[in-house]
């Protein structure tokens, strides 16, 4: 199913499912969403990454927890049974950002 094709879908259909870069591995599972207020719309998806991504990405896991990002929807190619995004590791290393 594309995006393009979705008329709308329910945000607990999108959490916990697999995100996967454009090089076919997975950086991670959807924990949540973030949404603009005054445009009542959803922005991006958070990220819990996995641990391989983390290293990937330079980032220090935290002794307790984990590395979380936001992942703006314009990078989002397509949804089904995992979310498949149109970037690879390199270009995703200068768009995310862990956030606290």
């Amino acid at each position: 199913m594309r995006i393009s094709e979705l008329e709308m879908v329910s945000v607990k259909v999108l959490l916990g499912k697999d995100v996967v870069e454009e090089g076919a591995r997975v950086i991670g599972k959807t924990s949540g969403a973030h949404i603009d207020l005054s445009q009542w719309s959803v922005t991006h998806l958070q990220i819990k990454l996995t641990e391989e991504a983390i290293k990937e990405f330079g980032y220090k896991k935290p002794l307790l927890g984990s590395v979380e990002v936001l992942l703006p929807v314009g990078l989002i190619k397509a949804v089904g049974d995992l979310i498949s995004i149109n970037k690879n590791i390199e270009e995703l290393r200068t768009i995310l950002k862990p956030i606290n």
